[in-house]
């Protein structure tokens, strides 16, 4: 499946540059699972193992990472009919509350 000859090289082929945002989506999977890729290596998911999802190559096979595993780790392929897609909340500026305006102390909470 991968292959040591391409790897590096295919990077920008998969949407991987170094700087390559997430899609926002973390997978879990629901059966346990294991190859071996073609360059030998032995690949093995746990039901429940939790990845980040970088690229949905075909609706076959997507390209994911460890969530536990650093960034600049090699990605696998996961199989993707054993995988539930979850969405990654977001925290942006404008649905984060700062926490002074949540309590202020000696305000009442209620004002009317």
């Amino acid at each position: 499946m991968l292959s040591s000859r391409w790897w590096p090289s295919s990077w920008g082929s998969l949407g991987l540059g170094p700087r390559s945002p997430s899609r926002g989506s973390q997978l879990c999977a629901l059966y346990a699972f294991a190859y071996t890729g073609a360059d030998g290596r032995q690949v093995s998911l746990a039901e429940g193992d939790r990845f980040l999802l970088l690229r949905k190559t075909n609706s076959d096979w997507w390209l994911a990472r460890r969530l536990e595993a650093p960034s600049t780790s090699r990605p696998i392929f996961v199989p993707a009919a054993y995988m539930t897609e979850e969405s990654i909340p977001s925290q942006s500026p404008t649905t984060a509350i700062p926490s002074q305006l949540l309590w202020t102390p000696g305000a009442s909470a209620l004002t009317v």
